[in-house]
């Protein structure tokens, strides 16, 4: 059965804000880091971080056994993007006002793995003010268009069928998940009313 849901709905993290877009990126994508059980960062697709003395400058250490979707590989020019494009007032994200410690001239590519974070004012708990609705990792060039409807992430579900405004959404497992044993269910399905993760048959 499909059903409608509101129109505003996007597959684009940028954009995310209703609980249906949630399920969306949470299956699709992964961020740098995610809260543990006492909403502490742990390692998501960064395996390791560290900041200066005045903790104006943070350094990411990247995973480097993560493939998108498609096939390409997960470096750090796709972390530069991700919230260099959430931070450009020409995005015009609903997220950016939660990231305004960022320095966008400050966000660079140390090389393939490694990413480092010049901040407008120091914050010694940058990873945690980095895990948001929005900073889920998108592909290095990916445009607003192609977001808005085609999710192509690095997470344990790959996209099979997502229409803005209507339901179900239905991802499938990803096989090459960095994440070993998971995702334990073959494919999910999302509806507003239904709870997450529902696993197959849809709603």
């Amino acid at each position: 059965m499909s059903g409608k849901v509101s129109s505003k709905d996007t597959a684009d993290p940028a954009f995310g804000m209703s609980q249906h877009d949630g399920r969306f990126t949470s299956a699709v994508y992964d961020q740098l880091a995610q809260f543990d059980e006492s909403l502490k960062a742990q390692p998501m697709l960064a395996e390791s971080w560290g900041a200066n003395d005045k903790a104006d400058v943070w350094t990411f250490k990247l995973r480097q056994d993560v493939t998108f979707h498609d096939g390409s590989k997960f470096t750090s020019k796709d972390v530069v993007y991700t919230f260099k494009r959430l931070i450009d007032p020409a995005t015009a994200s609903p997220g950016a006002g939660n990231l305004t410690m960022l320095d966008p001239d400050g966000i660079k590519a140390v090389d393939d793995y490694t990413v480092e974070f010049k901040l407008t004012q120091p914050n010694v708990d940058l990873p945690l003010a980095l895990i948001t609705r929005q900073t889920w990792i998108v592909k290095d060039g990916a445009s607003g268009d192609d977001l808005k409807s085609n999710g192509i992430g690095t997470g344990p579900f790959t996209q099979k069928e997502f229409r803005p405004g209507e339901t179900p959404s239905i991802y499938e497992k990803n096989p090459n998940y960095w994440q070993s044993g998971l995702p334990k269910v073959d494919v999910l399905s999302c509806c507003p009313s239904a709870s997450w993760p529902r696993a197959s048959p849809p709603c």
